[in-house]
């Protein structure tokens, strides 16, 4: 079974065996590449970005407003395939942000643990 498949800017072919495994395709392509907007502002200004700092490497999309991210995890596999995070540290649902994050800095100048903000960033710019 062939499926073409269409998207916004996404024309995508999928080939499976059966309805099962098609549903595998686009379920693992609808996570990854149908995210319209920001989780924290809103803003439909999403790309996505890839960068590396060190030995790490980092999938994401990023916001071209207010800077938020929404990293995107590999699978412990051997497919290359990734999937998002939509929880908070305590384990539950991210209802609010839908795993979106801000970059805060370090935790303590001690500590190696990076900190994100799951709240948008106020802006500080008085209107005239």
């Amino acid at each position: 079974m062939k499926l073409t498949y269409c998207n916004g800017p996404f024309t995508v072919e999928f080939e499976a065996a059966t309805q099962k495994e098609m549903v595998v395709h686009l379920a693992r392509f609808q996570a990854i590449f149908e995210e319209d907007e920001c989780g924290l502002c809103k803003s439909k200004n999403i790309k996505f970005n890839f960068r590396k700092a060190g030995k790490s490497q980092f999938h994401e999309m990023i916001c071209k407003d207010c800077g938020g991210q929404l990293p995107f995890h590999l699978n412990d596999n051997t497919e290359g395939t990734m999937y998002v995070t939509r929880k908070l540290p305590n384990g539950s649902y991210d209802y609010k942000n839908k795993g979106w994050t801000k970059w805060s800095g370090k935790k303590e100048e001690s500590s190696d643990e990076e900190v994100f903000n799951s709240s948008p960033q106020k802006s500080t710019k008085k209107s005239k």
